[in-house]
């Protein structure tokens, strides 16, 4: 089932009434393309985070500092290290020993992607090789899904579902004096609307 918009908004766009259903299920598949293009053009995904923590392993950058996937949720969040190399995680963080960064994601509907050892706190990340020695729960994903990534999978999925009169990449179009061509990359206005949410190397910069 697709994420970020739905078969009726998506209808809405193309002028498709919702209550015909002849196409549902290829307007399915090019919303389900759509996010697709868009995650991996992004490099991350978009979904928002749920009610259930789950656990993922990182390798800390140095020892003050871990880049995280996106964590849409700060309840639940437990930090714990394995300082004994022995897969243990038996060091539990205090809230006091750590910081999230962006400090003000949440409140600024973003997610948090790194977590800092907060100076003056009892901790710090271990870092041995490419060793994930950083375990963290959490609440993965966005606090709630872009309005611009909504708007972005519906155009991408208008885009895929018009391949169906394009089966070698064009379009007529009478009105330019022929054929239109059909963009092999993701859609120019998909790319001003995500292009900031690309993640980086070195974590997202809000």
């Amino acid at each position: 089932m697709p994420n970020y918009a739905t078969l009726n908004e998506l209808k809405v766009w193309l002028s498709i009434g919702t209550v015909d259903t002849t196409d549902d299920a290829s307007l399915t598949i090019a919303l389900n393309g759509a996010e697709a293009a868009i995650d991996r053009y992004c490099s991350r995904s978009f979904v928002a985070a749920g009610t259930v923590a789950s656990v993922r392993y990182f390798q800390a950058i140095d020892a003050n500092l871990v880049h995280v996937t996106d964590i849409g949720n700060l309840t639940d969040l437990v930090v714990a290290t394995d300082l004994d190399f022995d897969g243990q995680y038996a060091t539990v963080w205090a809230a006091t020993d750590y910081q999230v960064d962006p400090i003000n994601a949440i409140a600024d509907s973003r997610p948090v992607t790194a977590i800092r050892a907060r100076r003056g706190g009892g901790e710090t990340f271990p870092v041995y090789g490419e060793e994930k020695l950083v375990k963290v729960t959490a609440r993965w994903g966005w606090p709630a899904i872009p309005a611009e990534v909504k708007q972005a999978a519906v155009l991408q999925a208008a885009r895929f579902h018009s391949r169906r009169r394009a089966p070698l990449g064009s379009i007529q179009a009478p009105e330019l004096g022929g054929g239109e061509r059909l963009p092999s990359r993701l859609d120019p206005d998909v790319q001003v609307l995500v292009e900031h949410l690309r993640r980086s190397w070195f974590g997202l910069a809000l």
